[in-house]
């Protein structure tokens, strides 16, 4: 028992922050704010304006996400934001995201 203090002390400091995202997570979260910027905003979808998003996502990134990953959020991301719509809180949500991290790279 004289070992559980320093043993839950070393566990809390070497633990994730409370509000850390996977890389998935994280990768999905970019790829949110991308799409709702090309539906809401009309963001284009040229090869220039891709580049600069994928370098900017690639420099915050924490972890990496598969190839595979990565289509399959895609994917799932513009047929939710689609369904989701402009007005929805979702893409309230990243359309923020987007201003705040991503549209200073374009």
């Amino acid at each position: 028992m004289k070992y559980a203090l320093p043993m839950l002390a070393v566990l809390v400091a070497f633990s994730a922050p409370a509000g850390a995202q996977s890389p998935n997570q994280q990768y999905k979260s970019y790829v949110d704010a991308v799409e709702a910027a090309k539906l809401c905003r009309d963001l284009p979808s040229d090869q220039m304006t891709e580049d600069k998003l994928s370098r900017a996502i690639a420099t915050r990134m924490q972890g990496e996400v598969s190839a595979g990953d990565k289509l399959q959020i895609m994917t799932a991301s513009r047929d939710q934001m689609k369904a989701a719509g402009c007005g929805s809180a979702a893409a309230t949500e990243a359309l923020a995201r987007f201003d705040r991290e991503l549209a200073g790279s374009l």
